[in-house]
């Protein structure tokens, strides 16, 4: 009968290791989204980029790798749309010349490329010449206009149309066209509105529109109303040369380095009390997990021009679980960046949710805990098959022994 109990026993301890194996199984993480949109930074075009790290992750075993990518290597694109007409001709050497000063010296910096649209004639037609962005030096390009033929007036418009068209469809983060206007030509009201609205849509295709207009006199009003959802500046001909000074006006759309950044990022209490943050880094300055605020501290300190930085943590899966919310609701894996820092002399400082909205929007990835994981995770399972393989060895051997001594018959 002992000897019965004996194996009942052995095979009762290995049965019982397999149940402890099952249920030492670990939650898993199921990722809702990968990744929020870009934000804008910085008027230059600087981003930030709040995305999980998949090839990092361990989803089965609950770990979740966040990267936070802040991108100052915006590139930009900028042309000039420049009216030719008669009503500029007798001052068009002195434009071109204050275009061409500025231009030139925003062409050293990287990541930038120029190009020109002007007004002119074909034969009696109007036409429009177009210098491609960067096809040529960009003083030699302006320096042609100045013998170009002279368009019509009023022509500046299909210039704009022309220019608008020449900027890159994909991968150029910052698009500016430069409008210098000498005459808007006979407009009506409803034309006036139908170019406000032409305007308008640049804008909301990401073209930054800054205008010029020269000499206008009464086509002031219009010019105005056209470009009312940009950056504009009337100049008359005296002024010509510091008031197409447009470096200065440019600068907070051109790409530079960042100085005082700091940053936070904070959490919802679900995270809080279902992970440990734990793994935080960052490639540039400091960064921490603060755990009397529960919020990372971000420090990047100067990013250089073509900069990519990164601040990293890990959401680590407890092992112990909010039940209500396994299965059932998709957690953002955090609550709210805040970033601040200057560049090009502007100060930026944005929060990702805004404040108003932080409770509604969610601007991260999101994940959602799910009930236990399919695959095999790593719970110390191995460990248990090779405990209970040692105790049925070492139950035979016994049984061997004990068989040999003949001591078994007599227990």
């Amino acid at each position: 009968m002992k000897k019965k109990f004996l194996i009942g026993t052995l095979l009762l301890s290995v049965g019982l290791l397999g149940v402890l194996s099952l249920n030492a199984a670990n939650n898993r993480i199921q990722i809702v989204s990968e990744n929020d949109s870009v934000k804008t930074l910085s008027s230059d075009g600087a981003s930030i980029l709040n995305t999980i790290n998949t090839s990092t992750s361990d989803l089965v075993n609950g770990e979740v790798n966040i990267e936070i990518i802040l991108n100052n290597s915006k590139n930009t694109e900028i042309m000039y749309a420049i009216d030719n007409g008669a009503a500029v001709a007798s001052i068009k050497n002195n434009v071109i010349d204050s275009i061409k000063s500025n231009a030139s010296t925003i062409s050293a910096m990287d990541n930038l490329k120029q190009g020109v649209a002007y007004t002119t004639k074909n034969g009696s037609e109007s036409a429009i010449s177009i210098v491609e962005l960067d096809t040529v030096g960009i003083e030699t390009a302006l320096e042609n206009v100045k013998t170009a033929t002279a368009g019509n007036d009023g022509a500046i418009f299909d210039a704009i149309d022309h220019a608008a068209e020449k900027f890159s469809s994909s991968n150029v983060d910052n698009k500016v066209l430069v409008v210098f206007a000498g005459s808007l030509g006979t407009l009506s009201t409803e034309q006036v509105s139908a170019l406000k609205t032409k305007m308008e849509g640049l804008k909301a295709n990401g073209i930054k529109v800054i205008a010029y207009g020269i000499n206008l006199g009464t086509a002031s009003a219009n010019f105005n109303t056209i470009f009312e959802s940009g950056v504009k500046y009337e100049v008359a001909t005296a002024n010509i040369s510091t008031g197409l000074n447009f470096t200065t006006n440019l600068a907070a759309y051109l790409p530079s380095a960042k100085q005082n950044v700091n940053g936070s990022i904070t959490f919802d209490s679900y995270i809080l009390n279902n992970f440990e943050i734990k793994n935080v880094a960052t490639t540039v300055g400091t960064a921490n997990y603060d755990k009397a605020t529960n919020q990372i501290n971000w420090t990047p300190g100067s990013i250089g021009i073509n900069q990519v930085e990164k601040l990293t943590y890990t959401l680590s899966l407890k092992s112990v679980v909010d039940e209500s919310i396994v299965d059932k609701l998709n957690l953002r894996t955090n609550r709210q960046i805040k970033i601040s820092g200057t560049g090009n002399g502007v100060t930026f400082d944005d929060s990702y949710p805004k404040d108003q909205t932080v409770d509604d929007e969610i601007c991260s990835p999101t994940i959602r805990i799910l009930r236990e994981a399919v695959d095999n995770p790593k719970t110390g399972i191995e460990n248990f098959m090779i405990a209970g393989i040692c105790m049925i060895a070492v139950g035979a051997i016994t049984l061997l022994v004990l068989n040999r001594k003949n001591q078994f018959n007599r227990i």
